[in-house]
Protein backbone atom coordinates (compact mmCIF):
# COMPACT_ATOMS: atom_id res chain seq x y z
CA UNK A 1 0.00 0.00 0.00
CA UNK A 2 2.99 2.63 0.62
CA UNK A 3 4.10 2.45 -2.53
CA UNK A 4 0.82 2.32 -4.00
CA UNK A 5 0.04 5.60 -2.34
CA UNK A 6 2.80 7.23 -3.04
CA UNK A 7 2.52 6.76 -6.42
CA UNK A 8 -0.86 8.14 -6.16
CA UNK A 9 0.14 11.28 -4.04
CA UNK A 10 3.23 12.20 -6.63
CA UNK A 11 0.54 11.84 -9.95
CA UNK A 12 -1.67 14.37 -7.96
CA UNK A 13 0.53 16.39 -6.74
CA UNK A 14 3.82 16.17 -8.70
CA UNK A 15 5.99 19.12 -6.78
CA UNK A 16 5.68 17.06 -3.44
CA UNK A 17 8.81 15.75 -2.11
CA UNK A 18 8.49 12.22 0.19
CA UNK A 19 11.42 12.23 1.76
CA UNK A 20 11.13 8.62 3.47
CA UNK A 21 8.78 5.59 3.64
CA UNK A 22 9.24 3.91 6.99
CA UNK A 23 8.82 0.40 7.47
CA UNK A 24 6.95 0.41 11.29
CA UNK A 25 5.89 3.02 13.85
CA UNK A 26 9.23 2.96 15.73
CA UNK A 27 11.00 3.72 12.47
CA UNK A 28 8.40 6.80 11.64
CA UNK A 29 8.64 8.54 14.80
CA UNK A 30 12.32 8.33 14.47
CA UNK A 31 12.29 9.76 10.73
CA UNK A 32 9.70 12.36 11.95
CA UNK A 33 11.76 13.56 14.24
CA UNK A 34 15.05 13.99 12.92
CA UNK A 35 13.32 15.37 9.78
CA UNK A 36 10.90 17.35 10.81
CA UNK A 37 8.44 17.21 7.66
CA UNK A 38 5.50 19.12 6.65
CA UNK A 39 3.06 16.05 6.61
CA UNK A 40 3.45 12.63 8.04
CA UNK A 41 1.16 10.09 6.35
CA UNK A 42 0.22 7.51 8.47
CA UNK A 43 -1.43 4.63 8.92
CA UNK A 44 -3.20 3.01 12.27
CA UNK A 45 -1.78 -0.10 12.52
CA UNK A 46 1.52 -0.44 12.80
CA UNK A 47 4.25 -2.73 13.74
CA UNK A 48 5.87 -1.09 17.14
CA UNK A 49 4.44 1.71 17.43
CA UNK A 50 0.68 2.65 15.90
CA UNK A 51 0.16 5.90 13.68
CA UNK A 52 -1.27 7.03 16.73
CA UNK A 53 1.34 6.73 19.46
CA UNK A 54 3.75 8.08 16.27
CA UNK A 55 1.49 11.27 15.98
CA UNK A 56 1.10 11.48 19.69
CA UNK A 57 5.23 12.09 19.95
CA UNK A 58 5.40 14.66 17.05
CA UNK A 59 7.13 17.64 18.63
CA UNK A 60 6.93 20.90 16.08
CA UNK A 61 4.88 21.46 13.12
CA UNK A 62 4.30 18.31 11.46
CA UNK A 63 0.81 17.87 10.21
CA UNK A 64 -0.34 14.29 10.31
CA UNK A 65 -3.08 12.05 7.78
CA UNK A 66 -4.09 9.18 8.66
CA UNK A 67 -4.68 6.77 5.69
CA UNK A 68 -6.29 3.25 7.39
CA UNK A 69 -8.81 0.63 7.55
CA UNK A 70 -10.07 1.37 10.97
CA UNK A 71 -12.84 3.93 11.24
CA UNK A 72 -13.42 3.35 15.20
CA UNK A 73 -9.92 5.39 15.85
CA UNK A 74 -11.19 9.01 13.64
CA UNK A 75 -12.05 10.56 16.91
CA UNK A 76 -9.06 9.74 18.86
CA UNK A 77 -6.68 10.78 15.27
CA UNK A 78 -8.31 14.13 15.39
CA UNK A 79 -7.70 14.78 18.99
CA UNK A 80 -4.26 14.60 18.12
CA UNK A 81 -4.66 17.30 15.43
CA UNK A 82 -4.71 15.51 12.32
CA UNK A 83 -5.55 17.01 9.26
CA UNK A 84 -7.36 14.16 7.51
CA UNK A 85 -7.94 10.81 8.38
CA UNK A 86 -8.81 8.43 5.10
CA UNK A 87 -10.30 5.02 5.27
CA UNK A 88 -9.04 2.05 2.65
CA UNK A 89 -9.45 1.60 -0.14
CA UNK A 90 -8.75 5.08 -1.04
CA UNK A 91 -10.63 6.54 -3.92
CA UNK A 92 -8.72 9.13 -6.34
CA UNK A 93 -11.22 11.74 -5.72
CA UNK A 94 -10.78 11.36 -1.82
CA UNK A 95 -6.72 11.25 -2.20
CA UNK A 96 -7.75 14.30 -4.34
CA UNK A 97 -9.22 16.29 -1.43
CA UNK A 98 -6.54 15.01 0.97
CA UNK A 99 -4.10 16.59 -1.35
CA UNK A 100 -6.45 19.65 -1.06
CA UNK A 101 -6.13 20.21 2.31
CA UNK A 102 -2.30 19.01 2.42
CA UNK A 103 -1.58 22.08 0.24
CA UNK A 104 -3.62 24.73 2.78
CA UNK A 105 -0.54 26.79 4.77
CA UNK A 106 -1.47 26.24 8.66
CA UNK A 107 -2.10 29.12 10.19
CA UNK A 108 -5.57 30.59 11.99
CA UNK A 109 -7.81 30.24 8.73
CA UNK A 110 -6.75 26.82 8.20
CA UNK A 111 -9.82 25.52 10.17
CA UNK A 112 -12.09 27.60 7.94
CA UNK A 113 -10.49 26.48 5.03
CA UNK A 114 -10.67 22.43 6.08
CA UNK A 115 -14.85 22.72 6.55
CA UNK A 116 -15.58 18.89 5.29
CA UNK A 117 -18.20 20.37 2.74
CA UNK A 118 -15.49 22.18 1.20
CA UNK A 119 -13.74 18.58 -0.24
CA UNK A 120 -16.69 16.62 -1.91
CA UNK A 121 -16.20 16.36 -5.53
CA UNK A 122 -18.46 13.36 -5.84
CA UNK A 123 -21.07 14.41 -4.16
CA UNK A 124 -24.16 15.50 -6.05
CA UNK A 125 -25.57 18.75 -4.95
CA UNK A 126 -28.99 18.79 -4.46
CA UNK A 127 -31.66 20.51 -6.81
CA UNK A 128 -35.14 19.53 -5.45
CA UNK A 129 -36.98 18.20 -2.59
CA UNK A 130 -40.23 16.61 -2.39
CA UNK A 131 -42.69 19.08 -0.56
CA UNK A 132 -46.80 18.39 -0.12
CA UNK A 133 -48.79 21.03 0.05
CA UNK A 134 -52.50 20.51 0.62
CA UNK A 135 -53.32 16.62 -0.88
CA UNK A 136 -50.52 17.24 -3.57
CA UNK A 137 -47.01 16.49 -3.51
CA UNK A 138 -44.33 18.86 -5.46
CA UNK A 139 -40.91 18.87 -6.63
CA UNK A 140 -39.26 21.99 -5.03
CA UNK A 141 -36.24 23.85 -6.48
CA UNK A 142 -33.85 24.40 -3.48
CA UNK A 143 -32.68 27.19 -4.80
CA UNK A 144 -36.25 29.01 -3.76
CA UNK A 145 -36.53 27.43 -0.63
CA UNK A 146 -36.43 30.59 1.92
CA UNK A 147 -36.00 28.72 5.13
CA UNK A 148 -37.02 25.85 6.82
CA UNK A 149 -39.16 26.03 10.21
CA UNK A 150 -39.91 23.10 12.75
CA UNK A 151 -44.05 22.82 13.73
CA UNK A 152 -44.43 19.15 15.54
CA UNK A 153 -43.70 16.78 13.90
CA UNK A 154 -43.53 18.08 10.36
CA UNK A 155 -41.17 20.50 8.83
CA UNK A 156 -42.81 23.85 7.10
CA UNK A 157 -41.00 25.26 3.87
CA UNK A 158 -41.08 28.46 3.46
CA UNK A 159 -40.76 28.92 -0.52
CA UNK A 160 -40.73 31.82 -3.10
CA UNK A 161 -43.48 29.60 -5.16
CA UNK A 162 -46.00 29.53 -1.71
Amino acid sequence: MAYYLRDQLLALWPEVEIVHLARDGVDAAARIAELAPDHAVLDIQMPGLTGLEVAQRIEGSTRVVFFTAYDEFAIRAFELAALDYVLKPVSTERLACTVARLRVPSGPATAQALHPLTCSPSRPRLRYILASHGGRTHHLDVTSVRFFQADDKYTVVASVHW
